[in-house]
């Protein structure tokens, strides 16, 4: 037998190379070998699904990776930094506070060669004495200038070594032996920046001297690490990231809604990266050297086996949109020439059964139903997906199940619920909040009682609590009623056979137009608005409603009275009054619908009742219908938010309806409420004008407890920066929290045949903050210049959640863009460094945003009268509308 030594005399290790682009590297580790050979181990190639041979190529399938795992993109090289206008801030190496000092220089007249500078400047007086020019000659030196009226003076040491600001020496050729070149270490990504200074070769460090508010040179500290203190490092404007390095990303991207016919990403539906297959192609018959090209493309796992974009990935564990794992490569067998094309085999465990409108719809559940083994109807995603609700099965989507028990000799599978009884379909039931998830009910009737068709359309709902189907039944066969419904037992079960209908335009107007003999007016004509002050029980009929909550009334014609019995208000009757004989008492049909309203018998009143004066005996008149009030129910408990997303603009009493699912009626006839009510996450405004949370309305007495844990906060939104396209000045920032919807103190619910409720609730908020809890920080004011409106330095953003827009600067190149705020920082201000037609002018600086609970900072312009002024600060507490607001708790607030 032969033996060989591994060894590079006669095995070339290769290094795969992905030639279709040369700044893409594949990561890689080497692994050496003790007689000096070594191998690479791609790591793209790790644990791969398959691998074949075919037409002179190797075909490898990589198992689901993240791309950023195995590839890179090489280090581009660092763009040149010219340098950058800043404030330069001492006592502020960690921020800025209110023990910063800035520098300050002196703006003599243009005549004069010299300006002082000091180390006294504040923050709530910056303007143009307060910006400086860092020009960077190299990587090494630099100049510091400051301009005014178009002079400009840099940063000198004169010949007792003192530093103070002169016009340009032109003497630059003596590099930074020149009076005017300082050495420096700029840390960009903390904002940080030390000078110093060779004198006489002995490096002397350009420092603040607290006691005299002055720079002066600090010599070397010796026998330490550090050779410089605190007193030499000065903070300067933030700048944008100057990172080389690009990240590898395989997104999946979702989309929001917007009437604006923009295209905003859902960041709360997107995946910032994306596990894929990959599929590796190189061609081994061109190697020629120690590489070996090869093509990768990604496969497409987020399909579902119809090629959809979907979003239900039945795993826990796995993102949503992982749809399909490649397992398998089939090109031939493995040999120089195969197949001509090349197919990969993938497992996928959903299917596409598309419920079309207007249709009945069979399928069967497959057999192999991994990994559930059954699936309840109000469990699945029905609902969201855009089925319809209704308050009777003719008018909603609804399912019948195929009862069989022979799965062994049919297709039909072997349902696990009652195989007998009288079940009808299970259909989903609506809810008078349009907000509320609708609920998946199963419909049972008694064929000797009701009819099919009857059964679909009725809308009694008599709900029963489920034991079994025999015990239900036997428990009502002896009352009147023909259909129960009950919360869905219904499963989707393996090997089942279903019937969807779901409900469409089409069938919406044969079911309408079957309602003819109802029709009150065909369209509707002119909505008149009227002002809530004009509502009252006079002008308030039954041809009146509600409307985006204005009173509005419609011009409906009065039907012709009919037998039928009506409810309509009870007439002011004088003492003794004789009723004439068409004034019949009639019983009013009971609304089972509305549990806490009791009607009794009514009187209908003819169109013109004659009354008369007479002793005869007072008859009995039946009051109009009246609301009982239900017991105060004890004190409740409810969530809101999300641990992983912020939460937006958040209205408690429709989060509380919801919760509870209660409906406006019973809400706002019901008791004085207590509830408490903790944040899953951090609650933010999606603008200015609303706080991040309002209390809505309650009925009167309502006491509320918001808890805010310790990692959460409440945080309005920030103040976008003044600048053109705006307005120059900074736009305040939001408030964290409002009373009711922060603008009335009060509103009417009004329902026909029922009293008006006037809304005044809650009577307290008690905030129980052990988090952070502020408004957001108002915009920074721009920097405006005399000569043109059309030249200022934009404001930065204030701080919130979410953020102030940044200002815009414009007017001129090279000036420098403001920033947004941050969650919790005030955005940078813009700077503009003004150059008209060849003649230097004035820099013009856009205040700094606030923080949060904090107002804006003043741009600085040409002159005062274009420092324009930033956003005032947003409150904790907005707008109470009379709610009593109560903070308490360890955690921060910005009042």
């Amino acid at each position: 037998m032969q033996i060989y030594s591994l060894d590079s005399l006669n095995i070339t290790p290769l290094s795969t190379n992905y030639y279709n682009d040369n700044t893409v590297e594949l990561q890689k580790n080497t692994l050496f070998t003790e007689n000096n050979y070594f191998v690479n181990l791609e790591k793209i190639l790790e644990n791969t699904n398959d691998s074949t041979i075919n037409n002179f190529s190797t075909l490898s399938l990589t198992n689901r990776k993240n791309l950023q795992d195995v590839l890179k993109i090489k280090t581009l090289a660092p763009l040149e930094d010219e340098g950058f206008s800043t404030y330069l801030a001492a006592n502020a190496l960690y921020s800025l506070t209110n023990r910063t000092r800035f520098w300050v220089v002196e703006e003599p007249p243009i005549t004069s060669n010299t300006a002082a500078v000091a180390v006294s400047g504040t923050n709530d007086e910056m303007d143009n004495r307060y910006y400086f020019e860092i020009i960077f000659l190299d990587s090494n030196t630099c100049k510091i200038a400051h301009e005014n009226d178009g002079i400009r003076r840099y940063l000198t040491t004169d010949i007792t070594d003192s530093l103070l600001f002169c016009k340009e020496a032109n003497l630059d050729n003596l590099g930074e032996y020149s009076p005017q070149i300082f050495l420096y270490t700029y840390d960009r990504p903390n904002d940080l920046i030390i000078f110093y200074k060779n004198l006489s070769d002995i490096i002397f460090y350009v420092g603040y001297d607290s006691a005299l508010s002055e720079l002066t040179l600090v010599p070397t500290i010796t026998g330490t690490s550090l050779n410089f203190t605190n007193q030499t490092v000065f903070r300067c404007e933030p700048r944008a990231d100057d990172s080389n390095v690009t990240p590898v990303s395989d997104p999946w991207v979702s989309y929001e809604k917007d009437s604006n016919n923009a295209i905003p990403i859902s960041r709360d539906l997107s995946f910032a990266n994306v596990h894929s297959n990959a599929l590796l192609n190189s061609q081994y018959s061109t190697i020629t050297g120690s590489e070996l090209n090869a093509n990768i493309l990604s496969l497409k796992n987020t399909n579902t086996p119809e090629n959809y974009q979907s979003k239900a990935n039945p795993f826990f564990q796995e993102p949503d949109v992982l749809m399909r794992d490649y397992k398998k490569l089939f090109t031939g067998s493995n040999q120089e020439l195969g197949n001509d094309n090349i197919t990969a085999g993938y497992e996928a465990y959903t299917v596409d059964v598309v419920l079309q409108k207007d249709k009945v719809t069979y399928f069967h559940v497959p057999q192999g139903f991994f990994p559930l083994k059954t699936l309840n109807l109000n469990d699945s995603a029905l609902a969201e997906a855009g089925a319809i609700a209704g308050d009777h099965p003719i008018k909603s989507d609804k399912i019948f199940k195929k009862k069989a028990n022979y799965k062994f000799t049919s297709y039909y599978g072997n349902t696990k619920l009652e195989n007998t009884g009288s079940f009808l379909c299970s259909w989903l039931s609506g809810n008078a909040d349009a907000y509320s998830r609708p609920v998946w009910v199963d419909r049972y009737y008694f064929p000797s009682k009701i009819s099919f068709f009857a059964a679909l359309s009725t809308t009694d709902f008599n709900a029963i609590e489920y034991s079994t189907g025999y015990d239900c039944l036997n428990s009502i066969f002896s009352s009147d009623i023909q259909v129960v419904d009950i919360i869905s037992n219904s499963m989707f079960e393996p090997g089942c056979y279903y019937a969807y209908q779901h409900i469409g335009p089409e069938f919406s107007k044969k079911y309408v137009s079957s309602k003819q003999n109802n029709l009150l007016q065909f369209g509707l004509q002119e909505i008149i608005i009227m002002s809530p002050p004009t509502l009252t029980a006079s002008n308030f009929t039954d041809s009146s409603f509600i409307s985006g909550g204005n009173p509005a009334q419609l011009p409906i014609p009065t039907p012709t009275p009919t037998p039928t019995p009506t409810i309509t208000p009870t007439p002011t009757i004088t003492p003794t009054p004789t009723i004439t004989p068409t004034r019949t008492p009639t019983p009013t049909p009971t609304n089972t619908n509305q549990p806490t309203f009791t009607p009794t018998p009514t009187p209908t009143i003819t169109p013109t009742p004659t009354i008369t004066r007479t002793p005869t005996p007072t008859p009995t008149i039946t009051p109009t219908p009246t609301i009982t009030p239900t017991p105060t129910p004890p004190g409740q408990s409810m969530t809101i938010g999300r641990s992983d997303a912020t939460t937006y603009n958040v209205d408690l009493e429709s989060a509380y309806k919801t919760y509870f699912n209660l409906p406006d009626f019973d809400f706002y006839n019901g008791p004085a409420r207590v509830v408490t009510i903790t944040l899953m996450g951090n609650i933010g405004s999606t603008g200015t004008g609303s706080a991040a949370i309002q209390t809505g309305f309650w009925p009167a007495g309502s006491i509320i407890n918001l808890v805010i844990p310790a990692d959460k906060s409440v945080i309005g939104c920030g103040g976008r920066g003044g600048g053109i396209g705006t307005t120059t000045a900074g736009a305040p920032g939001g408030p964290a929290i409002n009373g009711k919807n922060g603008t009335s103190t009060s509103k009417l619910y009004i329902r026909i045949g029922f009293p008006t409720v006037t809304v005044t609730g809650p009577a307290t908020l008690n905030v129980a903050n052990n988090g952070i809890l502020g408004g957001g920080g108002g915009g920074g004011g721009s920097g405006g210049w005399q000569q043109s409106t059309a030249y200022l330095a934009g404001g930065g953003g204030g701080a919130g959640v979410g953020p102030g827009a940044a200002g815009s600067t414009t007017g001129i190149s090279g000036g420098v863009a403001a920033q947004p705020g941050t969650t919790t920082a005030g955005g940078a201000g813009g700077s503009l460094a003004i150059n008209f037609g060849g003649i230097p002018g004035p820099a013009l600086f856009g205040g700094i945003g606030g923080a949060i609970g904090a107002a804006g900072a003043i741009g600085r312009g040409s002159s005062p009268a274009y420092d324009y002024a930033g956003g005032a600060k947003g409150n904790a507490i907005g707008a109470a509308q009379g709610v009593s607001i109560v903070i308490t708790g360890t955690g921060t607030t910005y009042p």
